[in-house]
């Protein structure tokens, strides 16, 4: 019996950890008595750029409308940039959630969470293909 074995990836696609953490540590705390509004935006489709484009929208209006700038994450995969944001992967939302929850209050703040998700109706021959997740060798 052959045992499949997923195709190597870079350990980019998971460990976004550093990269979370160095964005919620830029992250105000909410230190007034008003409950204040957090930003998670994730973008995982990286195929197209409007993706990324909605999200930092998005994340631009909740800021402006709601004082939310200083307190925005954005995930995001996009092929032609794969630096500047930490990359759109589940397990990197699941820790994000989790950093960017210590940084507020769960009885008076508000978590914003805009998502453009993927849907994969099949595997591509040869395993799942993740765009965002080749080396950047």
């Amino acid at each position: 019996m052959q045992i499949w074995r997923p195709p190597m990836l870079s350990p980019c696609c998971f460990d976004q950890r550093e990269a979370i953490d160095e964005a919620v540590d830029r992250m105000a705390e909410n230190m007034g008595p008003k409950p204040a509004i957090f930003f998670v935006g994730f973008a995982g489709v990286s195929s197209q750029r409007v993706f990324a484009q909605e999200i930092k929208l998005a994340a631009q209006v909740v800021g402006n409308r709601f004082d939310a700038a200083e307190r925005e994450l954005l995930l995001i995969n996009d092929r032609r940039d794969f630096d500047t944001y930490p990359l759109a992967t589940l397990s990197g939302l699941q820790y994000a959630l989790s950093a960017v929850a210590q940084k507020m209050d769960p009885d008076r703040d508000i978590l914003f969470l805009r998502a453009f998700l993927a849907r994969i109706a099949r595997p591509a021959p040869g395993g799942l293909r993740t765009p965002a997740c080749r080396s950047r060798n």
